[in-house]
């Protein structure tokens, strides 16, 4: 399990790392686009158990969506809604696991106005049905990276991990996910140039 871990962490980071490069050579001298209010997401991705030994689950389909807010320059709030398909591994009945999330995205040092934008998000999970029916709290942390190549239209790619923090067992699971957003803008569109 810490080996899928790894090379999903690795390929994480060179594929950032590379829209980053992009973005840099993209968005020299460009203007802002404006103050954002809303990005509307749809994301498919993968349910990972990292540490899952009661019950055990296997690796599945995770499908969902998220809001996110810009707060300021540096900060949205992200607002989601997951759900893995997974099973438990001794009994093979299919269980589908839901997580409602809230958290904050914090983007250090890229351009504010930039086309690819890392970013680190910290959030608080409910997630329930993972073992019948019961409701667990936990910590939601991980990278990200927010990719906006068209005017309104992006994606973002996210690699949480969501840790128990309530209930008698820990779940620790890896929750990679592509999201494809709509941006919404304010209606003056901020007016703004980069400095």
């Amino acid at each position: 399990m810490t080996h899928r871990f790894r090379y999903s962490l690795a390929a994480f980071l060179m594929a950032s790392a590379t829209f980053c490069a992009a973005a840099e050579a993209k968005d020299a001298g460009s203007p802002e686009k404006g103050r954002r209010l809303l990005d509307v997401e749809a994301a498919v991705g993968a349910i990972v158990g990292i540490e899952s030994e009661n019950p055990p689950v296997d690796n599945n389909l995770l499908y969902g969506g998220s809001l996110a807010v810009r707060l300021v320059d540096r900060l949205d709030g992200e607002l989601g809604f997951l759900v893995g398909d997974t099973k438990d591994s001794d009994s093979e009945d299919h269980q589908l696991v839901k997580y409602l999330y809230g958290g904050a995205r914090y983007y250090p040092y890229f351009d504010v106005a930039g086309a690819a934008r890392p970013y680190l998000l910290l959030g608080v999970t409910q997630f329930w049905d993972l073992e019948d029916s019961d409701s667990d709290t936990g910590l939601m942390i991980g990278p990200g990276i927010r990719f906006q190549p068209g005017e309104h239209l992006g994606f973002t790619l996210k690699l949480p991990v969501v840790v128990a923090v309530t209930g008698g067992d820990t779940n620790t699971m890896l929750l990679p996910n592509f999201n494809l957003y709509w941006q919404f803008d304010l209606p003056d569109g901020g007016g703004k140039t980069a400095q």
